[in-house]
């Protein structure tokens, strides 16, 4: 694993002794490699919801779908069924 230096605020640095003096992170670089990792979550989550909007205003601009008929639905997917289980 690689070291690395690294300068901290006074409030961050306050929190990181907190954390470990709380019993939930054994030490600082626990404290330090959690943030991290939450950062790196929070920055997937981030490009998937632009994902999202992209796809989600694509489906807009692709017009009206048209009313769906939700019993025809259940019924086509139960006959897909049916012929699967006769195969």
């Amino acid at each position: 694993m690689k070291q690395l230096q690294v300068s901290l605020t006074d409030d961050l640095n306050d929190f990181v002794e907190t954390s470990v003096a709380s019993g939930k992170y054994a030490s600082d670089s626990e404290v330090i490699r959690e943030g991290l990792r939450q950062l790196v979550l929070q920055q997937s989550d981030a490009a998937k919801l632009k994902w999202l909007q992209e796809a989600y205003r694509i489906g807009l601009e692709s017009g009206d779908a048209g009313e769906l008929d939700f019993e025809a639905l259940k019924a086509e997917g139960r006959a897909r069924l049916k012929q699967r289980a006769a195969e």
